[in-house]
């Protein structure tokens, strides 16, 4: 579903000039960069990846619950 809202947020920059597109693009990946979430779970990921094959491929479906309070 969060790609699906990503995609159509992000039909609206399809009418602007392509140097215009790009920093955004530049901009959106510079601002990915400096998450500590995902850079510790990248970073986990790599360390197991040391040791183990993983047995699919390169998508996969992660669910949570959150615990009933």
């Amino acid at each position: 579903m969060r790609h699906f809202i990503t995609k159509k947020k992000n039909q609206k920059y399809l009418n602007l000039s392509d140097a215009e597109q790009q920093k955004i693009v530049s901009e959106n990946i510079r601002a990915s960069k400096s998450n500590f979430v995902l850079n510790t779970l990248m970073g986990i990921e790599m360390g197991v990846g040391r040791f183990i094959n993983y047995p699919c491929g390169i998508r996969c479906l992660l669910t949570c619950q959150k615990p009933a309070a």
